[in-house]
């Protein structure tokens, strides 16, 4: 980043601040808050799946041909709403996610996959109970 001589930035919250806050300039910041089903999992298997989220989110914005990364951050966010679905891991929208990006941008579908067939989203989907781990056998498998 090159910076003016003149480039200068400074910010008064009078507030409380419960979320995240930048003053500056090209900055970029996300945030994942898994919740639904995800609460079923410990505070470090929680923060363990949100770091997973993060990176691939930071690898699709880094790597993404930049026509397609909006649609594409867009994808890992609904990836990571399925995944943390109200009752249950939606795989429905989970196996649609997989396919976007094995047909669109396919440099990306292994680290798609690997977040799907992670540990820690099996443990969410067996959870939710014997037909659903069948689904996801079916679907992942």
């Amino acid at each position: 980043m090159s910076t003016n001589a003149g480039d200068s930035y400074s910010a008064i919250v009078n507030a409380p601040v419960t979320g995240q806050l930048a003053v500056g300039r090209d900055i970029a910041q996300s945030h994942t808050a898994l919740g639904g089903a995800a609460q079923q999992l410990s505070t470090e298997q929680l923060s363990q799946l949100a770091g997973l989220l993060t990176a691939l989110r930071s690898e699709v914005a880094t790597n993404a041909p930049p026509e397609q990364r909006e649609e594409a951050l867009s994808k890992v966010t609904e990836l990571e709403n399925a995944i943390a679905a109200e009752d249950e891991p939606d795989l429905v929208t989970m196996d649609h996610i997989r396919g976007w990006f094995t047909k669109r941008l396919p440099q990306f579908a292994g680290a798609v996959v690997s977040l799907i067939v992670h540990p820690l989203v099996g443990q969410l989907v067996t959870a939710a109970g014997e037909s659903l781990v069948a689904d996801f056998h079916r679907r992942f498998g």
